[in-house]
């Protein structure tokens, strides 16, 4: 017994010399080290051009001739802004152990070299997405992580002037409620990570960060919460944009002081669980920044609810809509010809007025065109109705044939189904329907459609509308109940009145839809607003929607004045 005693003692004091001899690894790791994934593959994609990290986090440094030619292709990586350049190096001192002397001199000798007496390098204007992460990347979080790893007095200046310049990259590219700029969203799954980081590196390190900044970073943790499509990526992200991991979901909600924030990730975030905030004490659903050229529509805090997401930079307009999953993603920046000429998008997009209150969202833009046309887009979000209403109004100063198409790009793995005998079309997600879409400026029935059609162009929901005249009104109703998707429904055309007269098509139009046994009126003025009736209803505004309730009466949703 006592000899078996003995060889278990001498097998643990050789297990644990064998522990000693497994080098420490340096501070900024241990800094991540209660989480299960790496911190540097955060906001990356498994297929990205930059390669990931392993769990085992090892990077193996050259030597001599090699160390030098490494250095050169990452340097010339550098001048080009190449970002798989700069994690090569995030990698390396990610991955330097304790006590390795000879690579930490070499490192320490390429430090001085990147970034010499503390030079600061060329600012941005953050116009260019990749050239924006580059800097975030190259001139912030690797100056941080130098210091934290291979402190000395060239790394300490660089990381002052890298907390500087981040406090005026969040200031530039997110406006003061953290909504990010357009021009940054395709690489703000990227810029998030780093801030990420840097935050907890700022941290540890004990920096002081800009107060102001460091609230539009709080902010940007809760307009997170709200971009979040229902796989948990974030919407309009580019097409590497990935599911938050546990362990990234953690340390951005670190980034906030507010303790409702982490209650909300549990509505927003799949799967979602129970919480016991009332409504009340719940923020604003939706968001838009007209100096953003961004905005965010949902019905409400949960995950795998209606939501849409609009970027309306550069005269253009790229959606991505969803409930249980993901509907439509991509451009659908309407084309207008006036007598046969197409009339030219001038670049420029403004918001013509934007509202929310616990019915719906509201959100009106406008696109400026050449020869005097104007396009005024609407998107309208129900919230307890769970319906979505897109529509175009093109007001043009001459009078003539107005041909107007829009393609609505479908999202992965979405598929469109056609009614024979009717004009509305189905989205399904495998054998699932997931949304009925109804065109309520074009007839119900096939055989009195003359006007228009919606129908299927290759991997595009496409709808075409003609009118003669000065104006014409294009619109959509997105039904994001699946269940309600499939029941009995119908709309119809309503003559509008004004001074016992029919107007015209081409100066208003009203509708009415019905899903199952719930009901909407729609009224829109194309050009002047007059006083006018519909179905009873009397209007002067330029846009309107009421619910019917049971006993025939209408509820007032909305009106708009012009």
């Amino acid at each position: 017994m006592a000899g078996k005693q003995k060889a278990k003692a001498k097998q643990k004091a050789s297990r644990n010399g064998a522990e000693k001899q497994v080098p420490e690894f340096n501070r900024l790791a241990k800094w991540f080290s209660n989480v299960a994934d790496v911190p540097l593959n955060w906001g990356l994609s498994s297929d990205a051009e930059i390669g990931q990290l392993t769990g085992s986090c090892r990077v193996s440094m050259p030597a001599g001739d090699a160390a030098e030619e490494r250095f050169g292709e990452i340097a010339s990586g550098f001048k080009r802004k190449d970002i798989p350049s700069v994690f090569e190096l995030l990698k390396l001192l990610w991955c330097l152990p304790n006590g390795d002397e000879a690579i930490r001199v070499r490192l320490n000798s390429w430090n001085e070299r990147f970034f010499p007496s503390g030079a600061r390098g060329e600012r941005s204007a953050h116009t260019v997405p990749d050239e924006t992460l580059f800097y975030q990347l190259a001139e912030i979080e690797l100056p941080l992580a130098w210091v934290a790893v291979l402190p000395s007095t060239v790394a300490e200046q660089n990381a002052r002037l890298a907390v500087d310049r981040m406090a005026d990259l969040v200031s530039d590219v997110l406006d003061s409620d953290g909504i990010p700029s357009a021009t940054i969203i395709s690489v703000l799954p990227q810029l998030l990570a780093s801030w990420t980081r840097c935050s907890r590196m700022l941290k540890k390190l004990g920096c002081d960060f800009d107060p102001e900044s460091s609230e539009i970073l709080e902010w940007l943790v809760q307009q997170m919460l709200r971009w979040l499509a229902p796989d948990g990526s974030l919407m309009l992200g580019g097409t590497t944009s990935q599911p938050f991991s546990k362990d990234f979901r953690k340390y951005v909600l670190k980034m906030s002081s507010d303790p409702i924030d982490k209650h909300l990730a549990k509505y927003c975030f799949p799967p979602t669980g129970r919480d016991k905030l009332s409504r009340r004490e719940l923020p604003e659903t939706s968001s838009c920044s007209a100096w953003g050229e961004m905005a965010l529509l949902q019905s409400y805090w949960k995950c795998g609810l209606p939501k849409v997401s609009i970027d309306f930079s550069q005269g253009r307009n790229r959606i991505e809509l969803a409930s249980q999953v993901k509907l439509l993603a991509g451009d659908i920046t309407p084309q207008v010809s006036i007598n046969g000429k197409p009339v030219l998008n001038q670049g420029h997009c403004d918001v013509v007025c934007w509202h929310q209150d616990e019915d719906l969202d509201y959100l009106e833009i406008e696109f400026q065109m050449s020869g005097g046309v104007v396009i005024q887009r609407q998107y309208i979000l129900v919230r307890q109705d769970q319906i979505l209403v897109v529509l175009d109004v093109v007001n043009s100063q001459t009078a003539g044939r107005i041909d107007y198409d829009c393609c609505f790009p479908l999202a992965d793995g979405i598929s469109l189904l056609s009614e024979s005998e009717t004009a509305e079309v189905y989205l399904k997600s495998g054998g699932e329907i997931e949304s009925l879409v109804m065109p309520l400026g074009l007839a119900e029935w096939t055989v009195d459609r003359h006007e228009g059609s919606l129908g299927v162009q290759q991997d595009h929901l496409r709808l075409h509308q003609s009118m003669d005249g000065n104006g014409l009104c294009a619109s959509l109703l997105f039904d994001l109940n699946r269940v309600r998707s499939l029941r009995p429904r119908t709309w119809r055309r309503l003559h509008v009145v004004e001074k016992l007269e029919q107007v015209a098509r081409d100066r208003a139009v009203a509708y009415r839809v019905q899903l199952d046994q719930q009901q909407w009126l729609i009224y829109r003025s194309i050009g002047e607003n007059a006083n006018r009736t519909f179905l009873g209803e009397n209007v002067s505004q330029d846009f309107y929607m009421g619910r019917f309730f049971r006993d025939g009466s209408v509820e007032e949703l909305i009106q708009i004045e012009q």
